[in-house]
C-alpha cells in the first residue's frame, strides 16, 4: 500500500486486495464479536497467526495456528484501513465500507487486549501481547508465553508483556476517531500516553560498551525488561545473559513519543525523544561492530574493547523470547532509525492524507466564548471541532477547507473546557491533539485571572450615561449599557489580588446586604446611601485601607467620583491612560446629574 500511495500504480493496490482477501478468508476468527456468536463461545475476535512454515496443508483446520498476535492485528488494521481509503478515493464506496469493517475486526481485537493496570498509576497502562489457545488440553508454555491474562471463550490473553506490543498498537490506532476515545473493559477512557510511560518505566536500559579502547555509556530500550532464553541459547538460564539495547525498538520509542505528543498537543516526551534520538546517532557512529552508516541491531552491556567493525558470532546477541538480536548492522534497526529521525508513521502512509492542523490554540475571549485557532492542514476538505464532555469527544462544528479559526459560544463563565480539531478528507483524518482553556470570570474585564480594583477601574470608565430601563450586561460591556447591575455582578465575582481572596458569593451577599446595589439590580438608593454602603462593603472585605490608598474610596468610606478615582489610579498605579481620565469627564458630569453616581 505504501508503493501504491507513492506511485499510484494499480498493480500494488490489486496485490494488497488479493493478500487482504486471503487473510480475511482464511485467518479471521468467526467466534469474535463481529460475527455475533453465542456468549459462551465468543472470543476476543481478530485474526489468527496463520500457518507454520514448511509447506503445510492449509486446507486442514488442524494446521492453522490459532494463537493471535496483537502486533499482527495492528498491522492488519493499518493496511485494511489504507485499502478502504483507496477504495473511497476511487468511488468504490461499498468496497470501502467492507474493508473498514475488516479493519475494525483487527482494531477491536487490539483494544480488547488493553490492560489499564493500576488505575491509580498513570504509568501502568499497556497492551497484552496477544492470545493463546490450548492444544491437546494444554496451554503453550515457554519464553514469551504467559496464558495468565484475562480469558474470553477459548482465548487466553498472553501476559508476557513486550515493548512493541505498545508501539505497534499506538502508532496505527491512537490517532483514529474510532480508537482515540476508546474505553477499556471497566469503562475508563484510554489515555494513549500511558503505554508510552509504561515503556519508559519498564524497558529502559543504561549500558556501557567499549569500542577500540573508548568506553561509552548508551541509553536505549530492549523489547523485554530483562534478557531471556531464545532459540539460539535454549539451555542457558536467564541470569546468564547480558543486558543490552535493541536499537530497532529504541527508534520505535522515539517515533511513538513524538507521535503521542503531537496527538495530545503536549511536550511530555519531547526532551526524552531528542535524547534517545541522539543516542541512536552515537550508536551509528561508535557502537561495536558498526560501519558508520547503518545501525547495529543491538549493543550488549559490558562489551569489552570490541572492534569498530567486523562480524561477531551469531550467538553473540541480545536474548529475547522469539529471537536473539545480533550485534551486527541490521536492516530493521536502520530503517526504524530513519522513520524516527524523519517522524514517519509507517502505519499511516497514504497519498494526500491530511496533515495535522497542530498546534491548536485556545483563547478565552469572554466569560462565555473561546476562540479556537489552528494551522492550515494540507489536502483537507474540511475540519471537525470536538469538545470533551467528560466522557468522550463530541463534534460541535464542521468547517470548510482553509478555515483556521472558530468562535465557540454558549459556554459557562470561569469553567475549564477541552477542545480538539481534526482535518479530514475522503482518505482519513489527522488530529491536532487536545488543549484546555478556562473561560474568563464574569467580571474579569482585563483577563488577568482576578476580579479586583483593575476591573472596577475599567467598569467605571465604561459607565454608560444613557442607561434607560434596561439592565447592564458585563459580559460585553463595550456594546451594552454599563450600570448598577454590572456593579452587582463585579462585586459578586470579586476576588481581589491573589488566590486567597474571599469567595465571590460572600461578596455578593455583602454587596446586597450593605445596600450598595439594589435588590432589583436596577437602582441603588440615594447617592449618600450608595457611597457609604460601598465603603462598608470594602470594609467587610478587609479592603477599605487599600481602596482608600488607591483613591477608590474617600476617607469617610464612600466611593469617590469616577473622575477623581481614575485620576488617582492613573497617577498612583498607572492602571489607565491619562487620556481615559479626560475622556471620562463629560460622562461623569452627566452621571452626577442623572443621580447615577455620587459626587
Amino acid at each position: 500500500m505504501a508503493a501504491y500511495s507513492e506511485f499510484g500504480d494499480a498493480k500494488y493496490l490489486d496485490g494488497a486486495r488479493e493478500i487482504g482477501n486471503w487473510i480475511y478468508g482464511n485467518l479471521v476468527d468467526l467466534d469474535g464479536p463481529a460475527f455475533d456468536p453465542p456468549p459462551e463461545v465468543e472470543t476476543f475476535g481478530g485474526y489468527f497467526l496463520g500457518y507454520a512454515d514448511g509447506g503445510v496443508d492449509k486446507s486442514l483446520p488442524e494446521n492453522l495456528l490459532r494463537g493471535k498476535s496483537i502486533e499482527n492485528n495492528a498491522d492488519m488494521f493499518s493496511v485494511f484501513s489504507m485499502i478502504a481509503s483507496a477504495e473511497t478515493e476511487l468511488g468504490n464506496h461499498a468496497d470501502a465500507t467492507e474493508w473498514t469493517r475488516r479493519a475494525n475486526i483487527a482494531g477491536d481485537f487490539v483494544m480488547a487486549l488493553y490492560d489499564p493496570g493500576d488505575p491509580n498509576d498513570s504509568r501502568d497502562g499497556r497492551f497484552f501481547t496477544g492470545t493463546l489457545r490450548a492444544a491437546n488440553g494444554f496451554l503453550p508454555q515457554g519464553p514469551g508465553l504467559d496464558p495468565t491474562g484475562p480469558r474470553k471463550g477459548k482465548d487466553f490473553a498472553n501476559a508476557a508483556f513486550l515493548l512493541d506490543s505498545n508501539t505497534f498498537t499506538t502508532l496505527p490506532l491512537a490517532g483514529t476517531p474510532r480508537y482515540h476515545f476508546w474505553r477499556d473493559a471497566d469503562g475508563n477512557l484510554i489515555d494513549w500516553r500511558e503505554p508510552v510511560r509504561h515503556i519508559v518505566d519498564r524497558y529502559r536500559q543504561e549500558i556501557e560498551a567499549t569500542t577500540d579502547g573508548e568506553s561509552i555509556t548508551y541509553l536505549g530500550f530492549n523489547i523485554v525488561a530483562e534478557p531471556t532464553r531464545s532459540a539460539f541459547r535454549p539451555g542457558e538460564p536467564v541470569g546468564g545473559l547480558p543486558t543490552g539495547i535493541a536499537w530497532e525498538f529504541t527508534a520505535q520509542v522515539v517515533l511513538v513519543m513524538n507521535f503521542v505528543d503531537r496527538l495530545y498537543g503536549t511536550q511530555e516526551f519531547e526532551v526524552d525523544a531528542l535524547k534517545y534520538l541522539e543516542q541512536i546517532g552515537v550508536a551509528q557512529a561508535k557502537a561495536p561492530y558498526g560501519d558508520g552508516r547503518g545501525l547495529v541491531a543491538s549493543t550488549l552491556n559490558g562489551e569489552n574493547d570490541a572492534p569498530a567493525a567486523g562480524y561477531p558470532p551469531l550467538d553473540q546477541c541480545l536474548g529475547t523470547p522469539f529471537q536473539c538480536i545480533a550485534e551486527r548492522v541490521g536492516l530493521a534497526a536502520t530503517t526504524w532509525a530513519i522513520f524516527a529521525e524523519k517522524n514517519i508513521n509507517i502505519f499511516n502512509i497514504q497519498r494526500n492524507l491530511p496533515t495535522s492542523p497542530a498546534p491548536l490554540g485556545l483563547e478565552a475571549v469572554s466569560p462565555t466564548e473561546v476562540l479556537a485557532t489552528w494551522s492550515d492542514s494540507q489536502y483537507e476538505v474540511g475540519y471537525r471541532l470536538f469538545q470533551w464532555d467528560g466522557a468522550k469527544g463530541v463534534e460541535i462544528a464542521t468547517l470548510f477547507a482553509d478555515e483556521t479559526d472558530y468562535r465557540i459560544t454558549d459556554l459557562a463563565p470561569d469553567t475549564l473546557y477541552s477542545f480538539s480539531v481534526e482535518a479530514f478528507n475522503s482518505k482519513g483524518s489527522a488530529f491536532a491533539g487536545w488543549d484546555t482553556v478556562r473561560t474568563l470570570r464574569l467580571a474579569d474585564l482585563n483577563r488577568d485571572g482576578f476580579v479586583d480594583f483593575k476591573d472596577l477601574t475599567i467598569l467605571l470608565a465604561r459607565w454608560n450615561q444613557d442607561v434607560g430601563p434596561e439592565l447592564g450586561n458585563i459580559v460585553d460591556p463595550l456594546n451594552t449599557p454599563v450600570n448598577f447591575n454590572d456593579l452587582t455582578v463585579l462585586l459578586a465575582d470579586w476576588t481581589g489580588p491573589g488566590p486567597n481572596a474571599a469567595p465571590g458569593a460572600a461578596n455578593a451577599q455583602l454587596a446586597v446586604a450593605a445596600g450598595s446595589v439594589g435588590r432589583d439590580d436596577d437602582a441603588a438608593g440615594s447617592n449618600d446611601e450608595r457611597s457609604e454602603a460601598a465603603g462598608e462593603v470594602f470594609d467587610r472585605l478587609g479592603r477599605r485601607d487599600s481602596a482608600r490608598r488607591a483613591g477608590i474610596v474617600r476617607r469617610d468610606g464612600g466611593l469617590v467620583s469616577p473622575l477623581r478615582r481614575l485620576q488617582a489610579v492613573a497617577v498612583d498605579r498607572a492602571m489607565v491612560e491619562r487620556d481615559d481620565v479626560v475622556a471620562l469627564r463629560r460622562g461623569a458630569m452627566i452621571g452626577r446629574r442623572a443621580g447615577r453616581v455620587g459626587r
